[in-house]
């Protein structure tokens, strides 16, 4: 009997979650780099606590 390959596909529940999750997204463009470094370079773990840290200077 041939085996077929398990094809991923999203639930509804996932689509539901990821259109949310796509209202929150900002596209920051060519600052992304920039972000990164910013991240790394203050330890913060998230990308939250990168808002964060930029909200409170």
């Amino acid at each position: 009997m041939a085996e077929y390959p398990v094809m991923s596909t999203s639930t509804g529940i996932e689509k539901h979650c990821d259109k949310a999750r796509s209202r929150s997204r900002v596209n920051i463009g060519s600052a992304f780099q920039h972000w990164r470094e910013l991240k790394e370079r203050e330890g913060l773990r998230s990308d939250g606590e990168v808002g964060l840290f930029l909200l409170d200077r």
